[in-house]
Order: C-alpha cells, then structure tokens, then sequence
C-alpha cells in the first residue's frame, strides 16, 4: 500500500492500525424495528490493489471469492431467519473492491436476500473496470 493511501485510511479512520478480519459479530442484528433501511453487501475482492483505495480489499480469486460468498449465504439465512416475514428494504447495493468479480454469483446472493427482505426501489452493483 502507498503511503497516500496509508496516510488517507489513517485520517478516515482515525487509527493507525490497519484493517483486521476478526471472527467476531453480534449474535441478532436488530433490524426489525427500522424504519427505514438499505442493504450493502460488500465483495472485497479486486485484481489489483488500487493506490487511492482505502476500502477493505484482497486480491481476487476464485477459491476465495466463492468461500467468501458460500458463507456470506449462510450469514444471510442466519440473519433473515432471526425475523418472521420478510421485512421491507429500499434498496440493495453491491460495493467493495470490483463485485463484478463475482458477476456469476450475484442472482444466487439476490435469490438469498429475496427469501428475507422485500426490495423497494431497486439494485445497485459498483462497476469498475476488470482488468
């Protein structure tokens, strides 16, 4: 990582430590009493490392990505199944690194939400060029 994009995620987060994955989350996501909510999955995965990015990111591959995305569906189900019904949303968005990446998985990850939640005003998807 450069270091204007060290320095520029230093300043955003307010921290020096860098970015860590911990196996840690709450046990229920208390959602069910919002009135109004959005849903953003983030896919970290990117071919390269971008210098300006300060987001969460790893070098796409395949294996990775589709682990990633398996459990991703099963925190889904874990999530959705904690409510009765489904419960509305207004949007749905698909960021991080280049979620084109997993261009092949992203019916199955919007089937999975649809099971859970009811999107109102529609589906973004971050594009960025795949080199």
């Amino acid at each position: 990582m450069s270091i204007i994009a060290s320095l520029t995620r230093m300043w955003l987060t307010r921290s020096v430590k860098p970015f860590t994955f911990k196996n840690e989350h709450d046990e229920r996501l208390p959602f069910a009493d919002c009135e109004t909510l959005g849903l953003y999955v983030h896919l970290p995965f990117c071919k390269s490392i971008c210098n300006f990015c300060p987001y969460c990111k790893v070098i796409y591959s395949k294996e990775r990505c589709d682990r990633y995305i398996d459990s991703l569906l099963k925190e889904i189900h874990l999530v959705g199944n904690q409510h009765p019904g489904k419960k509305e949303v207004s949007s749905l968005y698909f960021g991080g690194g280049t979620p084109a990446l997993a261009a092949d998985r992203i019916g199955e990850m919007i089937a999975a939400l649809n099971e859970h939640f009811i999107i109102t005003e529609g589906i973004g998807l971050s594009c960025t060029r795949i080199m």
